[in-house]
């Protein structure tokens, strides 16, 4: 679609939360000609969302005020969410999270516990934000499930130090190379997660260290267009997708914690292990202050084995939640490799 005849129509008359849509969309749609190189089409419509967004903010910010609500970054992100359906940080994150070779300003202050943003400066007297953490370089957050590790990215860019876990062997090795910049703040461990049951039949009585060879593997399903859908089990890749399949190590979550000790915050995207991470974390004592998991496909699995995840984390201790729309954050339209030739030669929507 071509979204420009809708900027010109607009022209001056337009109002800005309308073009901020616009821009946005525009980016997330205007494909990469290089992975990892948005266009100059794209790169201008991101310049435009920045500043438009910013627009709105001030606008947003100033009927905040006029209507006597609380001048609070969690006022300003409620608000922007009422009006678009996503808050700002959220569009931030789309906007300028898009390559591992890129650095960007942090967009979150997890010392403060609240969003970064210029309009707005914290004030510890009247800023009613949840309290933050501090000294956030000294706490590990895992990255379980890393595939083509922008997750990693945004942890290391907020200043945490990382353990990134990924079972398929050639995105370790490109993202080991991409934020090698990040020296010993990350750590890559090619690896599947499996769980504490495959430890008690096939490693029974042994002990070890993460760091030294390992004699478990498992088979692991490489899907051709979208590493993130590889998986252990062979029925989670279509036949039509399969790209191979090879061997790689195994790990349990309770040898992470032997080794890493207990996270700060947890990851787990591992295509089918969620559940046995969690209750690997659970039995270790190792629960996490934060946890981020996918909730199970509601239409493929059905409503029960969603109330059993979210009956697992209350029996973990965890009493809020956030649920959060994944699409927002894999809507851009990137250059990716194909699996099965080990070529950039196909255009798929994926970001985050």
């Amino acid at each position: 679609v071509d979204m420009m005849r809708y900027f010109n129509a607009a022209g001056e008359m337009g109002c800005a939360a309308g073009k901020l849509i616009l821009s946005v969309s525009s980016f997330v749609a205007t494909p990469e000609q290089k992975l990892g190189e948005p266009i100059q089409l794209a790169l201008k419509d991101r310049l435009d969302a920045s500043t438009l967004l910013e627009q709105v903010e001030a606008d947003l910010l100033a009927v905040i005020r006029r209507e006597g609500l609380p001048t609070t970054a969690a006022s300003l992100e409620a608000v922007f969410f009422d009006v678009f359906g996503s808050t700002p940080t959220q569009i931030r994150y789309v906007l300028h999270h898009t390559w591992l070779g890129f650095d960007y300003e942090p967009i979150f202050d997890y010392e403060v516990g609240a969003p970064i943003n210029a309009l707005y400066k914290h004030d510890s007297k009247t800023d009613t934000a949840s309290k933050g953490t501090a000294d956030i370089s000294s706490h590990w957050v895992w990255d379980l499930g890393m595939s083509g590790g922008m997750d990693s990215l945004y942890y290391l860019v907020h200043g945490f130090k990382v353990l990134s876990v990924e079972a398929n062997p050639m995105l370790a090795l490109d993202v080991t190379t991409a934020l090698k910049r990040y020296g010993a703040r990350i750590q890559i461990l090619a690896a599947a997660i499996v769980d504490d049951a495959y430890e008690a039949m096939d490693f029974a009585g042994g002990t070890h260290v993460l760091s030294e060879p390992r004699r478990r593997e498992v088979d692991f399903h490489i899907h051709r267009e979208r590493p993130d859908f590889s998986a252990l089990d062979v029925d989670r890749v279509p036949k039509h997708m399969l790209a191979g399949t090879v061997p790689v190590r195994a790990v349990t979550c309770f040898e992470l914690v032997e080794e890493y000790g207990r996270p700060y915050g947890v990851k787990i995207d591992a295509e089918g292990a969620d559940r046995s991470c969690l209750a690997s974390l659970k039995a270790a004592d190792a629960v996490p202050l934060y946890l981020s998991t996918e909730v199970p496909n509601l239409v493929k699995e059905g409503a029960a084995a969603a109330q059993a995840l979210v009956e697992m984390l209350v029996s973990m201790g965890y009493s809020g939640f956030k649920l959060v729309r994944q699409m927002l954050y894999n809507s851009r339209t990137v250059m990716a490799v194909n699996q099965y030739t080990n070529r950039t030669e196909i255009s798929v929507s994926r970001q985050g």
